[in-house]
């Protein structure tokens, strides 16, 4: 016999102010993000660390929603900020249309495209705080897949294409940019290849070549030795 468990089930309420603030309708339509569902959480007591918000794969939520901490929007807990509250919340929301990404190059063009919609001009644009830590998957080709990010992100950025339609271009751009540095990666393997076989080569028919120089000089040596004999005898 199967043991029950208890669990919670969201109700869906007004949202804290400051949420309201940074992330109002405006806002969304300047993005071009259909709102995503938020659930605001505080980390347990044996959890250690600082976050700012998580996302979860979708199977292990109701709606899809993303977690914002609650002392980012909690004035009794710390002044609340609309520029971090929009960040972080681009940035979860990043994960949940990339899902299955983590980090990498096709998450960092997608935070990207919404940080570089997101400013308006009037402060610190959002953009300005993307970093490395959102290609912290991409060590052993960071500089590549920096570059090819911020590429499809400026493409995208300014087009009529809606959050989720810029998630599926990437998703599709990012698998052909991975085909082609397999491609890259193979012609390179082959080419050093190639280039390995032709230095045996070279090496091999150096190494004839000082044999018959040898056998050339042995020949010549004894051919005076044998006419000063004969000169002498």
């Amino acid at each position: 016999m199967h043991q029950t468990v208890a669990t919670y089930a969201q109700r869906q309420i007004s949202p804290p102010e400051a949420f309201s603030k940074a992330i109002g309708g405006e806002f969304l339509a300047r993005i071009k993000l259909t709102g995503i569902p938020v659930i605001f959480l505080s980390p347990g007591s044996n959890e250690g660390g600082t976050w700012g918000g998580f996302c979860s794969e979708s199977k292990y939520t109701e709606r899809g929603e993303i977690a914002i901490h609650r002392a980012l929007v909690e004035p009794t807990m710390c002044l609340p900020q609309s520029p971090i509250i929009r960040r972080v919340y681009l940035h979860e929301a990043s994960h949940r249309l990339m899902e299955g990404h983590a980090h990498n190059a096709a998450f960092f063009a997608m935070n990207l495209v919404l940080l570089l919609r997101s400013g308006d001009g009037n402060e610190d644009p959002d953009w300005h705080y993307s970093s490395l830590y959102d290609l912290q998957d991409e060590t052993e080709r960071m500089s590549e897949a920096f570059a090819w990010g911020w590429k499809i992100a400026l493409e995208l950025a300014s087009s009529e294409l809606t959050a989720d339609e810029c998630a599926k271009y990437i998703e599709s751009a990012f698998d052909a940019w991975e085909e082609e540095l397999a491609r890259r990666d193979d012609r390179v393997a082959e080419a050093r290849e190639r280039r390995a076989t032709e230095l045996a080569t070279f090496q091999a028919l150096q190494a004839k070549v000082g044999e018959r120089w040898w056998f050339a000089l042995c020949g010549w040596s004894l051919g005076i030795l044998l006419t000063l004999a004969f000169q002498f005898s």
